[in-house]
C-alpha cells in the first residue's frame, strides 16, 4: 500500500486536500463561547452535545466535497492507471489483483478520511478550545459521532466512484458518471424537501430519526464495493 500512498502525492492531491480542511474549518462559524452559554454552568454533556450537532451540520458541505475528490481519486487510480498502461504494470508483478485492489481501495479511502476527520475535528476543537479534552473523557460517545457519520458518508460516496471505476474504460467517464449520481443526492433537497431526510448526506446524520435509510445505503455501500471488487478481480480486462 506504500507505493499507493507515494502515487496518490505525485499527483499532488494532498494541497487541495488541505485547502478543503482549511476551508471547512474556517466556515466553521462563531466560537461556541460566543454563544448563549457564554458565563452561565453548563453541564459537560450538554456542551458536548452542541459541540457535536454543529460538527454534524456541516458535514453536508463535507459531503460535496468528498463526493468530488472520491471521483476523481479512485478515477485516476483505477481507469487513469489503465489508459496509460500503468495497472497492467502493477498486475504483471507477483501479487494478486486483489492485493492491488485492496491497496488501491484502502490507501484512497484513508486519505479521504483522514482530511475529513481532520476538518470535522479541528472545527471542534476550535470551538471549545480549553475544554476539547475533557469533553472528550466526559463525553465521548457524543464527540466521537461525527467522525463516525463521517466513515459512512465517505463510505458512500467511496463505494460509488469506486464502481464507476470499474466500469468505465476512460477516467473522466468514471469521474464524470461519479459526479453526476452523487451530486444528484445533494439536489434533492430543492427539488423534493421531504425526501431529503431519507437520502445521503443526511440520512447518515440523524440515525436516530431515520436509522433505516442510513442502514440501507450503508448496506449498499458495502454491496457496491464487493461487485467492484468482484469485478476488478474476475472480469476486468486490462489492456
Amino acid at each position: 500500500m506504500k507505493w499507493e500512498f507515494s502515487s496518490l502525492v505525485r499527483l499532488k492531491i494532498i494541497l487541495p486536500l488541505i485547502a478543503f480542511m482549511s476551508f471547512t474549518s474556517y466556515s466553521a462559524g462563531e466560537p461556541f463561547g460566543a454563544s448563549g452559554f457564554s458565563g452561565v454552568r453548563v453541564p459537560m454533556g450538554s456542551i458536548a452535545g452542541v459541540v457535536s450537532g454543529r460538527a454534524l451540520l456541516s458535514l453536508g458541505g463535507i459531503y460535496l466535497a468528498l463526493a468530488f475528490f472520491s471521483s476523481i481519486l479512485i478515477s485516476t487510480s483505477i481507469t487513469g492507471e489503465m489508459d496509460t498502461g500503468i495497472l497492467k504494470c502493477y498486475i504483471s508483478l507477483p501479487v494478486s489483483r486483489l492485493e492491488v485492489f485492496l491497496a488501491k481501495v484502502l490507501a484512497n479511502y484513508l486519505l479521504l478520511l483522514s482530511a475529513g476527520l481532520a476538518a470535522v475535528y479541528y472545527r471542534m476543537v476550535m470551538m471549545v478550545p480549553q475544554v476539547f479534552p475533557i469533553l472528550l473523557l466526559k463525553a465521548p460517545t457524543s464527540i466521537l459521532k461525527p467522525g463516525r457519520f463521517l466513515a459512512l458518508e465517505l463510505l458512500f460516496t467511496f463505494s460509488v466512484a469506486l464502481y464507476f471505476s470499474v466500469v468505465s474504460r476512460k477516467a473522466w467517464h468514471a469521474s464524470l458518471y461519479s459526479l453526476l449520481v452523487l451530486y444528484l443526492f445533494s439536489t434533492t433537497r430543492y427539488v423534493a424537501p421531504g425526501l431529503q431526510w431519507y437520502l445521503p448526506p443526511i440520512c447518515f446524520t440523524f440515525e436516530s430519526l431515520y436509522a433505516t435509510s442510513g442502514v440501507f445505503f450503508t448496506a449498499f455501500s458495502i454491496i457496491l464495493i464487493l461487485l467492484s471488487t468482484y469485478i476488478f478481480t474476475k472480469r476486468l480486462e486490462v489492456t
